[in-house]
């Protein structure tokens, strides 16, 4: 549902600027800089200038959808705030304490949903099934990594949005380059007119290149705290429930 508010959202953005770029390039008069850069916008919308709506559209939508997880993954690291697990340096965990622990959980379950708990409270169950504290360090690691595909999975859409960019700009690349190719085959003596398609031809690559970086360097930025949170779930329970265990009484 909120992923179609976001597009819904990212629509009524790109139709802001859309109409701001053709009243600007149209009011620009005799302002050849400024007409330009408007017109760079898309503001010779009939000419070519609807692709760069396209583009605003999957920009725009690509960023609330980024932004969205952005907020998730903030939210996420709050879990590391609960007192679960013990941080005191050489507490020692029984195995007899380990229930005790998922049964914790799951009371906070009913007021939270974070990763870390559900991880948590596996990793219990499994030390409480196999008593080994190795499978259980081992089902830490594969569980996370089973989390972390989970979480790129659900940015598939998103890395379509990214691909989809470029993509619309090349396309209005292609169009207007064929455009001006049919106005040269009926008459070579409308210079003007054909080297405006070819501008604006290139202004979608153009645009569609910028936005492509902007947007590339959000998504690897989220993934790079994607990655990190997971690491330290990882890390958290390592050092605070598997290395804390009292082996010799398993």
């Amino acid at each position: 549902m909120e992923r179609y508010r976001n597009l819904t959202w990212a629509v009524l953005i790109s139709i802001i600027v859309c109409i701001i770029s053709i009243l600007g390039y149209q009011l620009a008069g005799s302002y050849d800089i400024v007409r330009r850069l408007f017109k760079l916008l898309g503001g010779d919308f009939m000419n070519g200038g609807y692709i760069q709506l396209l583009t605003f559209i999957m920009f725009f939508w690509a960023m609330l959808e980024m932004n969205k997880r952005k907020k998730e993954i903030e939210n996420e690291l709050t879990g590391f705030t609960i007192d679960v697990l013990p941080r005191t340096d050489n507490y020692v965990i029984y195995p007899e304490d380990i229930n005790g622990i998922r049964l914790k959980i799951q009371e906070l379950e009913k007021s939270y949903d974070f990763v870390l708990l559900k991880l948590i409270k596996k990793a219990c169950t499994k030390f409480i099934r196999t008593k080994s504290v190795s499978e259980t360090q081992d089902m830490i690691s594969s569980q996370t990594k089973i989390n972390l595909t989970n979480a790129e999975s659900e940015q598939s859409m998103v890395n379509y949005m990214l691909w989809a960019i470029p993509s619309f700009g090349f396309i209005g690349t292609v169009l207007g380059i064929s455009n001006a190719l049919a106005k040269a085959a009926v008459s070579s003596e409308n210079i003007e007119l054909i080297t405006s398609l070819l501008s604006v031809a290139f202004d979608t690559t153009l645009i569609a290149l910028l936005l492509s970086v902007v947007a590339m360097w959000f998504s690897h930025f989220i993934h790079e705290k994607e990655s990190k949170l997971h690491a330290d779930m990882e890390e958290y329970l390592i050092d605070n429930l598997v290395n804390r265990i009292d082996t010799q009484h398993v």
